[in-house]
């Protein structure tokens, strides 16, 4: 004896609810695949602020001292606010 599907009513159910689960499950890959974005872009963006500072390193020597100490201290907010993105995301 042939097992009887399922009644249509279930049927369309059932799809329905395998319809929202794939809805959710792309929209949460999507927000992981831009988080991962996110965070690589804040790593290139460190190192470009590393070298960038390595080439001022010899202009910051000219520097008055209270413009050097500013730059110095955008200097470290930027890589802290960075290196946060980086480890966490957004």
């Amino acid at each position: 004896m042939a097992k009887q599907p399922p009644p249509i009513c279930l049927r369309i159910r059932n799809a329905e609810a395998i319809e929202r689960a794939r809805k959710t499950l792309r929209r949460l890959d999507e927000a992981d695949r831009m988080q991962r974005r996110v965070r690589w872009f804040a790593t290139k963006a460190i190192v470009s602020i590393r070298e960038m500072n390595s080439v001022a390193a010899p202009r910051l020597k000219s520097m008055l001292a209270s413009d050097r100490a500013a730059w110095q201290a955008q200097h470290k907010m930027i890589v802290s606010i960075l290196e946060k993105i980086s480890r966490l995301g957004v």
